[in-house]
C-alpha cells in the first residue's frame, strides 16, 4: 500500500513538474514544450501621418490566448482557465525593405521610448492604463495577463464585451488586456545567451492598413523570437534553439538560428474587412485594421520547490521499494 501511495505521489510530482506553478492559467506539457494558441487584433499608430506603415510607426496589437497543446508529438489542446489570458504586443517598426509588389518586410522591434510610450500624441482620446505599463523592464515588447474574468471578444471586433453595447476604443481593449494577474514580460535585449538582435519580429505584408481593413484572407506572414524578461506570475522558461519548425522559417533570418531564445513562433495576419462595422465605434482614433492567428511555443523549467518534492517522492519510493523487497 505504501509502495502505491508514493507511486502516486511521484506521478504528482512529476505533473507539478510539467505544468507550472499552481497559479498558472495555461497548461503546461512536457519536455517536448508547449504550443499556445491565441488570435490577435491589430491597432495602427501613424507617427508621421501619412497613413502608412512605416519606420518609427507602431502597430499595437491585442492578444487573447485560447488553449495550449503540446508542442510536438501527440496530444490534445487544453482550453485556457481561469477564464482568459490575454496580452499586448507593441511593435516599434524598425526597418522596413521591399518585398515585392505592394509587399514589404517589416522587422520590429521594442519601443525604444518604453512599452506603449508616446503613442497617446499621435492617437488623440487614446488613455493607456497604468496596470499596461507598470514595471515593464527596459526592451519589453509584448506582456501577457492572467485575467479573472471572460470580457474579450476579438471576433467581434470590440475587445471588451463588458462594455457591451457601449462605446468600444483601443483604450478599453488595453484595459480589457491587462486587467489581470501580470504573467510575463516579454522583452528584446539578448537574455539567456542570446545575442542583442538575435531575437526578433518580423512580418511580410502591405504597408497600407486601409488597404489591409477592406479585405479578407491572409495579408501577412510573421514570425518571432523573444526572449523573457523579469517580474510577472508565470514560470521561468528555459531556452530553445531558434530553428522554429513553424511556417515560415524564419529563426536564420537574424545571425545564427543555434542560438537559444525563449518564446519562438509564427502565423498570419488576416484583413480586418467587417470589424468597423460589428456596431462597435472606436472613439479614441485608433479602429482595428488587421486581424491575427498566431502561435508560439516555451520549454518550461520545473520550479525549485517541485523538484524537491520529486526527490522526496523518488526517495520515497526507494525506501518503499527496498522494504517491499525485504519483506518477500
Amino acid at each position: 500500500m505504501k509502495l502505491k501511495t508514493l507511486s502516486a505521489s511521484v506521478a504528482l510530482a512529476l505533473g507539478m513538474g510539467l505544468g507550472g506553478t499552481a497559479t498558472a492559467a495555461p497548461t503546461f506539457f512536457g519536455p517536448a514544450g508547449t504550443a499556445f494558441e491565441d488570435d490577435l487584433l491589430d491597432f495602427f499608430i501613424d507617427r508621421n501621418g501619412n497613413g502608412l506603415i512605416d519606420k518609427g510607426d507602431s502597430i499595437v496589437a491585442i492578444i487573447t490566448v485560447q488553449s495550449t497543446h503540446p508542442a510536438t508529438g501527440p496530444g490534445s489542446s487544453v482550453t485556457i482557465t481561469p477564464p482568459e489570458f490575454t496580452g499586448i504586443i507593441d511593435q516599434f517598426v524598425l526597418t522596413k525593405i521591399p518585398a515585392g509588389p505592394g509587399q514589404f518586410l517589416f522587422v520590429f522591434g521594442a519601443n525604444p521610448t518604453g512599452f506603449l510610450s508616446n503613442t497617446v500624441p499621435f492617437a488623440p482620446g487614446l488613455v493607456i492604463p497604468a496596470a499596461a505599463t507598470a514595471g515593464a523592464p527596459a526592451g519589453t515588447i509584448a506582456r501577457t495577463w492572467d485575467g479573472p474574468i471572460a470580457d474579450m471578444d476579438l471576433a467581434a471586433g470590440d475587445c471588451n464585451t463588458a462594455l457591451a453595447g457601449a462605446q468600444v476604443s483601443l483604450s478599453s481593449c488595453l484595459t480589457g488586456a491587462s486587467n489581470g494577474t501580470l504573467f510575463w514580460n516579454v522583452v528584446f535585449t539578448g537574455a539567456s545567451g542570446a545575442p542583442a538582435g538575435n531575437e526578433h519580429l518580423t512580418i511580410t505584408a502591405s504597408d497600407n492598413p486601409s488597404l489591409v481593413k477592406q479585405v479578407t484572407g491572409i495579408v501577412g506572414t510573421p514570425d518571432f523570437a523573444f526572449q523573457q524578461g523579469a517580474g510577472g506570475t508565470g514560470p521561468d522558461v528555459d531556452p530553445q534553439i531558434c530553428d522554429t519548425n513553424l511556417p515560415p522559417a524564419g529563426c536564420p533570418f537574424f545571425g545564427n538560428p543555434l542560438f537559444p531564445v525563449d518564446f519562438k513562433g509564427s502565423g498570419t495576419v488576416q484583413g480586418g474587412k467587417g470589424l468597423s462595422t460589428t456596431g462597435a465605434t472606436y472613439v479614441d482614433g485608433v479602429d482595428p485594421f488587421a486581424r491575427g492567428d498566431f502561435q508560439f511555443q516555451v520549454l518550461t523549467a520545473p520550479e525549485p520547490g517541485t523538484l524537491a518534492l520529486l526527490g522526496l517522492a523518488l526517495a520515497g519510493f526507494g525506501v518503499a521499494a527496498r522494504r517491499s523487497k525485504s519483506s518477500v
